[in-house]
Order: C-alpha cells, then structure tokens, then sequence
C-alpha cells in the first residue's frame, strides 16, 4: 500500500494517496506491527501536509517519531524524523525542523538510506535559506547517495 500511495502522491492525486495511507495505518495497528505502523503513520504525515493539513500532519509526524524512538529501530526512526523536519519546516517551527534534522544525522547513520539522505539534503538546504544562510548547507554535496554527510553545522 505504501509503494501505491507513493505513486498517487507523485500523481499529484492527494485524495487518493491520503485515503491509501490511511488504509495502510489501519493495517498496520490490526498487524501489530509498530514499525510498520510508524512508517506508515509517517506516510501518512507526508500525504496530510501535502493537502495541506499541517495540524494532522504534525499530530502523525510526532506520534510516528514518538513509536520510532520507543522501538530502537534502526531504520524507521531516520524516515519519520525526515518527515517530522518537513513538516516542522512547512510549519514554520525552524528550531524544531533543525532539532528534527539533528537527531536525523544521528541516526541515519545506522542506516546510510538514500531515500533519507535525499530527503536530509533537501531539507537542510531549504531549512538553511530559511535561517538566512543562502551561501551554504547542511549537507556537502560530495555526500553521495547511501553516504553518510561529511559534518553537521549549526546556526
């Protein structure tokens, strides 16, 4: 269901890909699954913001963050924090986009995801226009796909 509704959003039809990831949490919580179920909840944060719910969206960001960080997963945890600093950003919450991006470049570590990766640079970059810094990034761009990033700067 997650590949399904991956491909709705990129569709462009976000009705489709909300009612998809809705759909696929309900699955998740009758599997008893956590994991599965914080991946799926971040999922779904990812197609709320894109309809621009970003109240729902961060109610399922944090509570997929929350389940990630309760489980120890290796891989989870680096996907739901990515869609927490999305959200957090398109929120306007900047110290808490950059917490989220932080914690992130921890853990991401354990997985080396180029999805997350991406997902790290993407972020970092709009996250550091936000902040002012236009003339540099979080990320360097020698970092390739399934790296981990060279450093980690602050404002």
């Amino acid at each position: 269901m997650s590949v399904v509704g991956e491909l709705a959003r990129e569709e462009g039809r976000l009705d489709a890909a909300r009612d998809i990831a809705r759909r696929a949490v309900s699955t998740a919580r009758r599997t008893g699954d956590p994991t599965l179920l914080a991946f799926d909840q971040s999922n779904l944060a990812g197609a709320e913001l894109l309809a621009g719910d970003q109240v729902r969206a961060a109610a399922l960001a944090d509570a997929a963050v929350r389940l990630a960080r309760s489980l120890g997963s290796s891989w989870v945890l680096p996907y739901a924090l990515v869609v927490l600093a999305e959200v957090e950003l398109r929120c306007g919450r900047l110290p808490q986009a950059e917490a989220a991006l932080g914690e992130c470049a921890e853990a991401v570590a354990l997985t080396r995801d180029p999805q997350v990766l991406d997902g790290m640079r993407r972020l970092s970059e709009e996250l550091a226009a936000a902040w002012g810094h236009t003339d540099r990034q979080r990320f360097p761009r020698s970092a390739g796909p399934g790296q981990a990033p060279d450093e980690w700067w602050g404002t």
